[in-house]
Order: structure tokens, then C-alpha cells, then sequence
């Protein structure tokens, strides 16, 4: 028993010390000339997980379809965020209005944006053109 209870005291201070390695906020934004995105990221200490909100201006007369990939917006060279290194097969698109602005909220896990750098790619078409358009958004800690 006695061995249980130490194991699980392990377990937990373990949790804590990762938890509380990790800043428990991010901001950061990225733009070009169609499309403004501003990102803030919040530890949730209780999942160990990170709730990050999107804020999306799209700056042109034209919708942009916001590209996901497997439920998710930001696309990653991080292994750790499909499979085998690979895009996910799933990818669908959310169309942004012209000249609005929204805000979408997702939850990431802790290691996605540890192991990405912290640094977030999203991909979009504008209305009218066939061409994929990348924007990074650079990760900031905050604390």
C-alpha cells in the first residue's frame, strides 16, 4: 500500500513540475496583405493543456477559407501533431468573410506547442485564387 501511495505522490509531483515548467501564456500574431491573425494562448493547469484563441481579420473585399488540418487550425512540421510527420488526410476550410473579423478557440495539448516552437503555421485560400497562403504566428511567452 505504502508503495501505491508513494508511486501516486511521484506521479503527482511530477505533473506539477511540468505543469510549472511551462509558461502559462503565449501571445503572439502574424499578418500579410489579405489576412491579420492574433493568437493568445492560457495553460489550463487542471488538463495541462493550453486553450488558444484565434482572432482572424481578413482584410480584403474577397472570403478566405481558413484551412484545417484533422480538426485543428494550425498546420505543423511537428511529428508529434500527425501522423508519421505526414498532413492528415482531413482537411477542411471555414470561410471568413470579407472584411470581418473572428474569433475561434481551440485546445491544444502542452507538448504541441513545446515541440512546434512555438510557432504556429495557418494556411488559407483567398476567394478567387487556387493558391495555398501560409502565415506564421511566432509564440511569445508571457508570465
Amino acid at each position: 500500500m505504502k508503495k501505491l501511495n508513494m508511486g501516486c505522490l511521484v506521479f503527482f509531483l511530477f505533473s506539477l513540475l511540468l505543469v510549472s515548467c511551462s509558461p502559462s501564456q503565449f501571445s503572439g500574431n502574424g499578418e500579410d496583405d489579405a489576412l491579420k491573425v492574433t493568437v493568445h494562448a492560457t495553460l489550463e493547469p487542471e488538463t495541462a493543456n493550453y486553450k488558444v484563441e484565434f482572432e482572424f481579420t481578413n482584410k480584403t473585399d474577397q472570403a478566405i477559407g481558413l484551412l484545417y488540418n484533422c480538426g485543428t487550425i494550425s498546420w505543423s512540421n511537428n511529428p508529434k501533431s500527425s501522423t508519421n510527420g505526414d498532413a492528415c488526410l482531413a482537411v477542411q476550410s471555414m470561410s471568413l468573410k470579407e472584411n470581418s473579423k473572428e474569433i475561434q478557440t481551440f485546445i491544444f495539448p502542452k507538448s504541441f506547442l513545446v515541440n512546434s516552437n512555438s510557432e504556429l503555421i495557418l494556411k488559407y485560400q483567398l476567394e478567387k485564387m487556387t493558391k495555398t497562403k501560409e502565415i506564421a504566428v511566432k509564440l511569445y511567452a508571457k508570465e
